[in-house]
This record gives structure tokens, C-alpha cells and sequence, in this order.
């Protein structure tokens, strides 16, 4: 009886863990050029004009890039209590403020790139060596638009790759199917 007890409970708390949190998608209506083929989505719990508010901070950070390569793509944004397990849960470290899954054709941002804490903003200045403000979103922007433009798992490859957007170049991706693919999906 003890035994089956200890494994609800354990099970039941693995579940918890994993949770995913849910999202929902933000129709935004705005004056920019970015195609219908890129989408916004906030975790549920986000106060409405909280994520009206980061979501039209980062279509400006995106505006300058060439979004068509992404083809269809997910930005989606979590709320910094949800951040560190939901980054921990796809492997990476819970202190980068994004990630990218190639398969789901989706960036996941932490909101703290917007809208952070004093104590999240200091952690994301230790972390990364640069201090928060635009500059540091457009480099996180510009990193995980590596990583999707040019399909590229290799975080050194998705800085270079950031780097070319940050200077106005389109990526010379080292995987030319990549390219090749991003062509197709549009």
C-alpha cells in the first residue's frame, strides 16, 4: 500500500514537471511587414496587454530581418515563472533567455528579454556579458534567427549567422539544403 502510494505520488510529480505550458495565439494588427506566415504566440496566464505589449517589442526587433527564409514560423513567449523548467525540459540552460526547436519550426522566448526583473536583468548580464536593453535582444534575435534560417543546430554557427544579420548580410549558411528548404517553405 506504501509502496503504490510513493508511485502515485512520484508519477503524479514527474507529470507536473514535464508540463508543457500552453499557449495561445496573438493576432496583432500592425503596419509592419512581417508575413502572415510568422506567428506570435503568449503562454496562458500572460495578461493580455502584457503580450500585446512584448509582442509588438519583438515584431520590431524582427522587423529589420529577413523573416521570409524562416518560412512558417512560431515565436513563442513564456512567462519568466514557466521559463527556467521549460528550458531545462528541451536541455538547455535555464539562465539563456531562448531557444529554438528546428523540428517545430519554433523560437521560444523567455519574456524577461522585454519585460524582466532587476534580479533576471542582472542574471542575463552575467550570463551573457552584455547588459539588457535592445542591443541584447537584437543579439538574442538575430542568435536563434540563426539557428532557423539556416536550419543549424551549432550554437557557434547561429552566432556567426547572427552576426552576418546584425550587419545587414543574408546568412551564408554552412548547410545549403538549408537554405534551399527555407526557399521552399515560403
Amino acid at each position: 500500500m506504501k509502496l503504490t502510494a510513493l508511485l502515485a505520488v512520484l508519477v503524479a510529480a514527474t507529470t507536473a514537471i514535464t508540463q508543457e505550458p500552453k499557449f495561445y495565439l496573438v493576432e496583432l494588427t500592425t503596419n509592419d511587414s512581417i508575413s502572415a506566415t510568422i506567428h506570435f504566440l503568449c503562454s496562458q496566464g500572460y495578461d493580455r496587454q502584457d503580450c500585446l505589449h512584448d509582442v509588438a517589442a519583438l515584431r520590431k526587433a524582427l522587423a529589420p530581418y529577413p523573416l521570409e527564409l524562416l518560412g512558417e514560423w512560431s515565436f513563442y513567449l513564456v512567462q519568466a515563472p514557466e521559463w527556467k523548467p521549460l528550458a531545462r525540459s528541451h536541455g538547455g540552460p535555464a539562465v539563456s533567455p531562448a531557444f529554438t526547436l528546428l523540428l517545430g519550426h519554433a523560437t521560444v522566448m523567455d519574456r524577461s528579454l522585454f519585460s524582466g526583473s532587476a534580479d533576471r536583468n542582472i542574471e542575463l548580464e552575467k550570463w551573457s556579458g552584455m547588459p539588457v536593453g535592445p542591443a541584447f535582444v537584437d543579439f538574442a534575435v538575430t542568435h536563434e534567427l540563426g539557428h532557423g534560417i539556416c536550419q543549424e543546430a551549432n550554437e557557434r554557427l547561429a552566432n556567426d549567422y547572427g552576426k552576418e544579420l546584425r550587419a545587414g548580410k543574408i546568412p551564408q549558411c554552412k548547410n545549403a539544403a538549408a537554405m534551399e528548404a527555407g526557399q521552399a517553405r515560403k
